[in-house]
């Protein structure tokens, strides 16, 4: 087995890793919601999730995982599917305002997915015309692929980073959220040196606020994004930790 084909395995396990703890964050809002509804001594809200992030994270990953299927990679296809049907699932776990799972809304939110998955399959496997349309537009959804990938780092990713640097900032010391973020880390980086070293069968693509970079691979174009938004996370938790020390020192010295 070549060295550069365990940069994707190693990157496929880091996924699986990522799609159970993103699963445990909304397991664990959803049952602290749960208590608090029910009045539970010592419930409090936990804020797992910047506003906004599934949107993101779902818009982001729906044109990547359709340019995977039509050019037949494997491993796009298999961890974007695995993402995209995380992020859904976990979303339910968190619309909720008391945590139950019973209500109208999650109701329909879990009939309309379940259609759009069988009609979706079906439509896909029996028309050729769907399939050609979609083969012939692959390198405009390559290019929404990398538009919104660009989207979920200037928002998505960037109100993760705040929340955390809030998070730390205020004093706070516990880890949960963030070691996702370096399972994240270790997802993307190896794709990203991956497809640097063995180019995608995706039409290279060329877009004018990013001439600079002439034509590139829109595959390489994501891993180093997620990789660089990721990087980007971690240091604004970093600068916010180290922060929220000076400060709890200086609280600690000022009751002395």
């Amino acid at each position: 087995m070549e060295l550069s084909h365990l940069l994707l395995y190693f990157s496929e396990l880091m996924c699986a890793l990522v799609c159970w703890e993103m699963l445990k964050l909304g397991m664990d809002h959803q049952t602290a919601k749960c208590r608090i509804a029910q009045g539970a001594e010592g419930a409090h809200e936990v804020g797992q999730f910047a506003p906004g992030y599934f949107t993101f994270l779902t818009v982001q990953t729906f044109p990547l995982l359709l340019t995977g299927v039509v050019i037949g990679d494997v491993f796009i296809t298999l961890t974007r599917s695995a993402m995209l049907g995380i992020a859904l699932v976990t979303y339910a776990l968190t619309i909720s305002a008391d945590g139950a799972l019973d209500n109208k809304r999650m109701r329909w939110w879990a009939r309309f997915w379940i259609i759009a998955l069988i009609l979706g399959t079906m439509v896909w496997k029996q028309s050729p015309e769907v399939r050609g349309f979609v083969h012939d537009w692959e390198k405009w959804i390559a290019a929404a692929s990398v538009i919104t990938m660009l989207v979920f780092f200037f928002f998505g990713q960037l109100r993760v980073g705040l929340q955390l640097w809030r998070h730390f900032l205020g004093g706070n010391t516990t880890n949960k959220r963030l070691s996702i973020q370096f399972k994240r880390l270790l997802y993307f980086a190896p794709q990203a040196i991956f497809y640097g070293m063995v180019p995608s069968s995706a039409d290279p693509i060329s877009l004018p606020f990013l001439s600079f970079l002439g034509t590139f691979d829109p595959i390489f174009f994501n891993g180093v994004t997620g990789t660089l938004g990721v990087i980007f996370v971690l240091a604004l938790a970093f600068f916010g930790k180290l922060l929220g020390a000076g400060n709890r020192t200086q609280d600690t010295m000022a009751r002395a």
